[in-house]
């Protein structure tokens, strides 16, 4: 979205996955939007700067899996043996990953991925380290799936921190770039993209999909791909078309958490912004931010809008900045009167809040938002309200050990779904998941097989 003129990105912040052969440049080029997007490496220096609680040294968990070893010996000499297995583990599961290791099985290892995992992050990283700050660093990639360490399996925690040890990207303009990239080529071949049409029902007949109903028409269908939160998906279709205990169970998954946001910007180039993100986390294995009483001070801030090469037109304009912590659905509940009905007093909050927010930023990491202008915020209720994320969870489902996957395929034929509950989170994870879906319908195998020969 744009405010006074400034594009700012609500999910698209970096990622991985976009070096020459990996998974999501693979896939980018099978779909043929490769060329129309121009993606940027981070350069060798960048890091995801880290604060933990009182630990007096800021860590940089640099976007490789030496230099952050590196890193993390010279700070926890004592811890050398821990930290090579842990790193040693973790590159050992992604090898095992065909998403990583295209050379490995396609369907054995989804099969193995849709039961819950028995051996979890938090007991691993117990076993390599007693040292809460140790902990807190190795675990910081919990802040992209939004499961806590004990309630998330190694291999979906690997399929998550394994492309932030293996090298970062970002896309220039952000994650419009990509959206515009798919809806152009989308176009080109012919195909209609309807946005603003809310779908009002999924229509079936005699135990098969037949179409979708929206406010202005309904359109014809034999297949449907829903890509929202499962727990919706029942108040969409008829009560008889799906079996009660699938229902049942849709709505009684566990989400992840929310965020409260701050969108702002900065004028000037801020050379420490542009290519480090900047962390702050409890020490230990608990969710950032969940189990504090001082929530400001665990939060994730990306300087992403300082990244696009756009600097001759936009030399000395405002450049977006992201900042944001974890927030629980319960903090609005005494604000929510409705759909985008909001008062004074939930005006205050949010105030209050971002002043609170950008305060803890700078105490930890020495006035670094100085000049930071607050252009909008966001909390649970707006996540909720604009983006129809249930209780405003930003990851959707929980990929955690105590609940299966729901997976690509339903028993209504002709009914699919995708998107990140189904699969992993992120924009990796949502891509990965389309994949998943439209191999299950036209067939798995062929199809991986296709797209890997377009590495």
């Amino acid at each position: 979205f744009r405010r006074q003129g400034v594009p700012f990105d609500v999910g698209f912040h970096y990622t991985g996955g976009l070096g020459e052969g990996e998974i999501l440049r693979t896939l980018w080029r099978y779909c043929g939007i490769e060329s129309a997007i121009r993606t940027i490496a981070f350069p060798e220096h960048a890091a995801d700067c880290i604060r933990v609680d009182d630990f007096p040294d800021p860590v940089h968990a640099y976007f490789s899996y030496d230099r952050f070893t590196e890193e993390l010996n010279r700070l926890f000499p004592r811890e050398k043996d821990g930290i090579a297995r842990f790193f040693r583990t973790i590159r050992e599961n992604s090898d095992r990953n065909p998403f990583y290791n295209m050379s490995q099985p396609l369907t054995g290892f989804l099969r193995d991925l849709a039961f819950p995992e028995q051996a979890t992050l938090g007991n691993f990283l117990r076993s390599c380290t007693t040292d809460a700050n140790l902990q807190a660093a190795l675990s910081h990639p919990v802040f992209l799936h939004g499961v806590k360490p004990d309630n998330v399996g190694l291999a979906m925690h690997t399929s998550v921190a394994h492309p932030l040890y293996s090298g970062m990207y970002t896309v220039d303009r952000g994650g419009q770039a990509i959206a515009d990239a798919y809806l152009h080529k989308l176009k080109d071949s012919g195909i209609d993209v309807l946005t603003n049409t809310p779908v009002d029902n999924i229509l079936t007949d005699n135990g098969r999909i037949t179409g979708i109903a929206t406010p202005g028409g309904t359109y014809p269908a034999t297949e449907v791909i829903y890509t929202g939160h499962p727990a919706q998906l029942p108040g969409l279709i008829a009560t008889n078309a799906l079996r009660k205990v699938y229902i049942n169970r849709l709505r009684e998954m566990t989400s992840t958490c929310s965020m409260f946001m701050v969108f702002g910007t900065v004028v000037d180039r801020a050379p420490g912004l542009k290519w480090n993100n900047y962390y702050a986390m409890p020490k230990g294995l608990c969710m950032p931010g969940t189990e504090s009483n001082r929530p400001e001070d665990c939060f994730f801030l990306s300087g992403c809008g300082l990244r696009d090469t756009d600097d001759d037109d936009r030399q000395g304009m405002p450049r977006a900045v992201i900042l944001m912590r974890p927030a629980h659905w319960e903090e609005t509940l005494a604000f929510d009167l409705g759909r985008k009905k909001r008062t004074s007093a939930y005006r205050a909050w949010k105030e209050e809040e971002s002043r609170r927010l950008i305060a803890s930023v700078n105490r930890k990491w020495d006035g670094l938002l100085d000049g930071f202008q607050v252009i909008n915020t966001a909390s649970p209720l707006t996540f909720r309200d604009e983006l129809s994320y249930v209780n405003g969870s930003v990851y959707g489902v929980e990929h955690n050990t105590d609940q299966f996957a729901v997976g690509a395929r339903t028993r209504l034929p002709g009914l699919w779904l995708s998107g990140q509950s189904t699969l992993m989170t992120g924009i990796l994870g949502a891509s990965l998941s389309a994949l998943i879906t439209v191999g299950s319908m036209v067939g798995l195998e062929s199809l991986w097989k296709e797209v890997r020969n377009c590495t």
